[in-house]
């Protein structure tokens, strides 16, 4: 049976994926999060008439007047009242003393002494948030389906709403395989470096979400011994999932009950990607090669997080013009790294071919992908392509 397209294979995968069950959260933490549920304001914002800049006190009849200045009020005072034919001075954030009608900024008076000379015209209210003029008791603040942003941490703060009912970051665990890895330091031999592993933190990073790391060697037992041992939403594997002699993950997960929801896909880089659900959690079982990986995670794991997280899924796309020649393809459709600059007003596209799909030197710096259709021949610099943007 033909492998699916990279559009099917992704749909299927997304078809099983849910978003997290809500959780209450301290709003600090809720940070970057959707809310599950709305925000009510427990009371009126701001709970009292607040002056908005520095000034005095007046009442409207006072106009053109020069009064006695009858003292001032500063933030976090108690509001008192203001004395008939006075005025009191006020600054920024302080509650309104009763009796006033308006605040005058201080540059539009003049001081002599201990009196004050007011404006011939001053607007009614002027400079004065009247209380529940933010927000008023049983308002919703924040709306279901908003992310939490630092402005919404400082309402949720400004209201005293202590928690926020929020879909939580899924927990993410990177399983790398190879008894040729090696976790930095020197090397030798047939030995090298694992990179995946450090690639795919980084990108759940740029997602906003950390993850457990753990490396195995290719051993069914103890790939079996990780999977089951991992404590998360979803596990991302790299390695070990084509049709090597030591390409244990494929019947480890099926022996572990996981269900294949896509085995193979009809891309380059990345053919043997596998995708499975089981156990109440998601296996993204990637190939070896960096760049599969990379490629792999930006079109097929960073969806399914951010679903996880209540988010649309992406990912997200942009149109430019090719500052260069892109390759052709021959045999499946291929996703070619590009670089991304901006020149007058428009995005510039520069193909960044790699070596191999190991090949994660040549196109360090890329900003997406794009498609390349199975059979196409090179197409030209100057033509408008769609532009599959990265994750990090």
């Amino acid at each position: 049976m033909a492998a699916p397209s990279v559009a099917e294979a992704a749909a299927s995968w997304l078809a099983v994926v849910r978003p997290l069950e809500a959780r209450q959260l301290p709003a600090a933490e809720a940070l970057g999060c959707v809310l599950a549920a709305d925000a009510i304001a427990p009371h009126d914002l701001p709970p009292f008439p607040r002056a908005m800049m520095d000034g005095y006190a007046i009442r409207l009849p006072d106009a053109g007047r020069t009064l006695p200045l009858a003292g001032s009020v500063h933030a976090g005072d108690a509001p008192g009242s203001l004395p008939l034919g006075s005025v009191l001075g006020i600054m920024t954030g302080a509650p309104v003393p009763t009796g006033a009608e308006a605040v005058v900024q201080r540059e539009l008076c003049v001081v002599s002494g201990s009196t004050v000379q007011l404006p011939e015209r001053i607007r009614p209210q002027a400079n004065i948030v009247p209380r529940g003029g933010e927000a008023l008791a049983g308002a919703t603040v924040l709306r279901a389906g908003e992310p939490v942003t630092a402005m919404a941490v400082a309402v949720a703060a400004s209201l005293g709403i202590e928690r926020l009912s929020v879909v939580p970051r899924p927990r993410v665990v990177v399983i790398t395989t190879g008894a040729e890895l090696r976790q930095g330091g020197s090397i030798d031999g047939g030995a090298i470096r694992d990179s995946n592993g450090p690639m795919v933190a980084a990108m759940c990073a740029a997602l906003g979400m950390p993850c457990r790391r753990l490396s195995v060697v290719d051993d069914p037992v103890a790939i079996r011994a990780a999977i089951v041992g991992a404590e998360g939403e979803l596990i991302v594997l790299t390695g070990g999932v084509s049709a090597g002699d030591k390409d244990f993950v494929p019947a480890v997960l099926a022996e572990l009950g996981y269900t294949s929801v896509v085995r193979g896909v009809d891309q380059k880089p990345g053919k043997p990607l596998l995708l499975a659900a089981g156990a109440g959690r998601l296996v993204a079982a990637l190939p070896g090669n960096p760049l599969a990986v990379h490629w792999c995670f930006t079109r097929f794991v960073a969806p399914a997080l951010r679903v996880l997280m209540g988010q649309a899924p992406g990912p997200e796309t942009v149109r430019g013009v090719l500052a260069g020649i892109l390759p052709g393809s021959r045999d499946r459709p291929w996703f070619v790294p590009v670089g991304l600059r901006r020149e007058g007003g428009r995005l510039m596209v520069k193909p960044m071919p790699p070596v191999s799909s190991g090949d994660v030197v040549t196109p360090a710096h890329a900003a997406g992908y794009v498609a390349v259709a199975a059979g196409s021949a090179p197409i030209a610099s100057g033509a408008e392509v769609e532009v599959i943007l990265c994750v990090g």
